[in-house]
């Protein structure tokens, strides 16, 4: 659930030109306007990525959605450039690039925050875990999620080429490992670590760097599970430590989400309406109902036009999909407040297969 204020788009139309309430089934209107509900070839996921570490921050999650059964780690070969600047410098660009130009590759997209273990100093500001829903083409089968463990030389975590679950509402849990890219000595020194690794953590010392040390350079090859914190640097195992698994990836497929574009038009030549309320629900939900005492959030809209406790019925419903209210009053063409409002708004709000009911007020 979600309420959004305002929002504007365009994608599929759906015209409403209504000056009272409404309910539009969207896969009518959908079928109507050349839209499709049921699209095939899309596949919708809802990934959530929690670091277990107790000392280790981790770099915003890198997700790749693939095909064909081939991993991208590459345990027992020497690592790529794109696995090297991850590992040792948190850097996603080289990664990101490589991956668009793989056919293999059908959907990539990053966390946009670090995840950092719960009672560090950077858990005031930064979660542990992070849920990132994500649309991706149906040929995609496999997932493979990668972070750099920020509190090591070349370290990272993931899970490579895990399959996702088949049918909808499906949940699969996955544990990652850790790796040590062999690309890095393992100084365990903070000059030779990324920054951000002692703010997160809370432990000072020299300020450390995002750029690979050619003088540190050993030509190893990835490897699992890395050796750990072995501490008798700036890096202490009692702090900075922690025990495979790093991560935990969970895996939902979930209802295709779809964009719909609802335009509201004021035909009266009189009446101005307040910001429209629009929200998506399934077949078990009303707003209102012709013939019943209107509810507290529908007296209130009529009475006073205020929208507060209809806003919270809906967005506390679990019955409801997406609450999208209007920012302006709807007012008609001709009047004195026509100066300073439209008569027309157009907003976007989301649907799905079981959540296909639009109603307005």
């Amino acid at each position: 659930m979600k309420l959004t204020l305002f929002r504007s788009s365009h994608r599929t139309g759906v015209i409403v030109g209504l000056v009272a309430l409404l309910v539009l089934l969207l896969s009518a209107t959908a079928s109507a306007s050349g839209g499709r509900l049921d699209d095939n070839s899309i596949r919708t996921y809802e990934v959530t990525i929690e670091n277990l570490t107790n000392g280790q921050p981790l770099t915003p999650p890198l997700l790749t959605f693939h095909r064909r059964y081939e991993g991208y780690f590459g345990v027992g070969q020497p690592a790529t450039f794109a696995t090297q600047q991850l590992a040792e410098n948190g850097d996603l660009v080289p990664a990101i690039t490589a991956l668009n130009g793989d056919p293999k590759a059908l959907t990539v997209v990053a966390a946009d925050a670090p995840l950092v273990p719960a009672g560090t100093p950077g858990a005031a500001t930064f979660a542990d875990s992070a849920t990132l829903t994500v649309r991706t083409e149906r040929a995609a089968d496999l997932l493979s999620v990668a972070s750099m463990l920020i509190c090591t030389n070349d370290g990272f975590t993931g899970v490579d080429a895990v399959h996702l679950p088949h049918h909808l509402g499906d949940t699969v849990v996955y544990y990652g490992g850790s790796y040590d890219a062999g690309t890095e000595i393992n100084t365990e020194y903070f000059g030779d670590l990324v920054p951000p690794c002692q703010g997160l953590i809370g432990v000072t010392g020299d300020p450390g760097t995002g750029a690979s040390n050619p003088a540190l350079a050993e030509g190893g090859v990835v490897s699992t599970p890395h050796a750990g914190i072995q501490g008798g640097s700036d890096l202490q195992t009692a702090v900075h430590g922690w025990t495979d698994p790093a991560v935990r990836v969970t895996i939902t497929r979930v209802p295709n989400i779809r964009t719909y574009e609802v335009t509201i038009r004021n035909l009266t030549g009189g009446q101005p309406l307040t910001p429209p309320l629009l929200a998506t629900h399934d077949n078990q939900f009303d707003l209102f109902q012709v013939g019943h005492a209107a509810s507290e959030g529908i007296m209130q809209i009529a009475e006073n036009g205020n929208l507060a406790p209809a806003i919270a019925m809906l967005t506390n419903s679990e019955h409801v999909l997406d609450v999208v209210v209007g920012d302006v009053p709807l007012v008609p063409a001709g009047t004195p407040g026509a100066a300073t409002f439209p008569d027309t708004v157009t907003l976007t709000i989301e649907g799905t297969d079981q959540a296909k009911f639009l109603s307005y007020a």
